[in-house]
């Protein structure tokens, strides 16, 4: 009798619960905020000016393999859209061809250069000269 007294207990507080919290909810938008981006930099050894190459980076899954004097470029249509807040990763994917180094993440600021069309697409975005400083991995030979 206490088991089935409880059971109806907690079915009756889980139904004022949900009848609660579907009232709190905001309706659901349909879109994505989304934008254009061109992005390019160069893969350097921490504390140098001397570039990577080889090393894999990627910004909202597009990617770009740094050349040999480090450089690199990424085009990428369609992404969420970031001003202050982007950020980039680079990983060391050839082992140690060209040495080995650890993986970072960089921060780095969007510039407008196009308006969006005032609804979901917030036009194009640039962003040039993202440095990306990696320091080598314990025991490499860089």
């Amino acid at each position: 009798m206490r088991r089935r007294l409880l059971r109806r207990l907690s079915m009756l507080f889980g139904w004022a619960l949900g009848i609660v919290g579907c009232r709190t909810l905001a309706a659901p938008e349909y879109g994505m905020p989304h934008a254009d981006f061109d992005l390019d930099g160069k893969v350097m050894r921490a504390g140098t000016t001397t570039g990577i190459p080889g090393i894999e980076v990627s910004f909202a899954g597009a990617t770009a393999i740094a050349d040999a004097s480090g450089d690199w470029a990424i085009s990428v249509d369609g992404v969420f859209t970031c001003a202050s807040d982007c950020q980039l990763t680079a990983r060391d994917l050839d082992g140690d061809a060209n040495g080995s180094y650890e993986d970072k993440s960089v921060e780095f600021s969007a510039t407008q250069v196009t308006d969006g069309s005032g609804t979901w697409y917030d036009g194009e975005w640039e962003a040039h000269d993202i440095n990306v400083e990696m320091e080598p991995t314990e025991g490499s030979s860089n």
